[in-house]
């Protein structure tokens, strides 16, 4: 198959070597390797610069990780990309897999894989998919081929549950062009990457098609973004808010998303006052709509300012 692996790098050194010797590691190796630097500061060039063809070095001054994507896919001429980020791994059949699930989908545009966590912070037994809602798979395929399966109405199934991390995402430059790719505006956004997926599987006719075979594995460990939960939601909320602004959300979808904006920023509050985050517990709660505005979470507000 031929690809392109696009990982952004920001003082990535402590695991960028480790990174790229996953997927140098694959059956299937890649047409090329692009590492784009987003202004590091510590050794994470010398590293990089140290690999040979294909790994490729690229240097942006600092934006943000969507605008690296964006930057280094744009320097790409693949028919397919595959992101990683630069402390994640791949299992050395990670991109054979997908080979094998454009085999059996081959109108296949977007595809993603389950994972597995690793690292100090991590439980060896968690993987993305054991923190899907209950029947949520079931409710949500359309068409499956043992481990693979084919996602009904993505942006929908992915309102209620977000399989797709970029690490193991791997799409069509075609349909990634005509959505407008990673846009320089959501760069720095709490949740950006979560923003160009629901933006990408909200085209019509996307075919989404899902590995619930893990083949790659999330690093957790103290730096990683996503360890402050209440930001997971807000972050959420306010990508579904930018959607609903700019019309990405499809017609049938808006009372769907509109509800889910009210449900995400409930549990970021809930999550924040339960932290003792007593800044965010206050912020989050003047956001909320006036339905969601419980006499409990009004105490809670309430009683956060003495925190």
């Amino acid at each position: 198959m031929d690809y392109t692996v696009i990982i952004p790098a920001y003082n990535a050194s402590a695991y960028i070597a480790e990174t790229l010797d996953s997927i140098l590691a694959q059956e299937d190796h890649p047409q090329k390797i692009i590492v784009i630097d987003d202004g590091s500061t510590d050794t994470t060039a010398e590293i990089v610069q140290r690999y040979k063809h294909p790994v490729h070095y690229l240097y942006q001054e600092n934006g943000g990780q969507g605008l690296a994507r964006k930057t280094a896919i744009e320097s790409s001429n693949t028919e397919w990309i595959a992101l990683c980020d630069s402390d994640d791994l791949w299992n050395k059949d990670h991109i054979k897999k997908r080979i094998n699930l454009l085999t059996a989908f081959p109108d296949a545009d977007f595809t993603f894989s389950d994972c597995y966590s690793f690292g100090e912070n991590a439980d060896v037994t968690h993987t993305l998919l054991s923190e899907a809602p209950e029947g949520w798979l079931d409710k949500w395929s359309k068409k499956s081929l043992g481990h693979l399966i084919q996602i009904n109405e993505p942006y929908a199934a992915f309102l209620e549950f977000n399989p797709a991390y970029l690490s193991g995402i791997l799409f069509r430059r075609s349909a990634y062009d005509k959505v407008g790719g990673f846009k320089e505006k959501y760069s720095r956004w709490m949740a950006e990457d979560s923003e160009f997926v629901r933006r990408f599987i909200a085209q019509e006719n996307i075919c989404a098609i899902y590995d619930t075979d893990c083949t790659w594995g999330y690093r957790r460990h103290p730096d990683n973004y996503s360890s402050v939960e209440w930001k997971n939601y807000y972050g959420k909320a306010k990508i579904l808010q930018e959607h609903l602004s700019v019309g990405v959300v499809p017609d049938p979808l808006i009372k769907m998303t509109e509800a889910n904006i009210v449900m995400s920023l409930g549990e970021a509050f809930d999550i924040a006052y339960w932290k003792r985050d007593s800044n965010a517990a206050q912020k989050i709660f003047k956001e909320l709509p006036l339905q969601a505005k419980t006499p409990k979470r009004l105490m809670r507000a309430l009683h956060s300012v003495f925190f």
